[in-house]
């Protein structure tokens, strides 16, 4: 491992709620804009198993979740 390696495991480390907080505004905004890179059922593999619109639902539900948990983190830090 490199020094390069350890700076970004390091900032990751540092930073991980902020990069999940962004993770789970970026599935919000995807899913209620409907982007077709994140909700498209035919260009995954289990494309014919999930249609768009449940697709659409788990992200939403996923990016509320991640988002949730970040900021519950950042409350759960502040009383300490």
């Amino acid at each position: 491992m490199n020094n390069y390696d350890a700076a970004f495991i390091a900032w990751v480390q540092q930073y991980w709620n902020w990069i999940l907080f962004l993770a789970g505004a970026l599935l919000v905004t995807g899913s209620t804009r409907d982007w077709d890179w994140l909700c498209d059922p035919d260009t995954s593999p289990f494309g014919q198993r999930f249609s768009r619109k449940s697709r659409r639902v788990f992200f939403f539900i996923l990016g509320v979740i991640l988002i949730f948990v970040c900021v519950w983190q950042w409350n759960q830090a502040a009383m300490q």
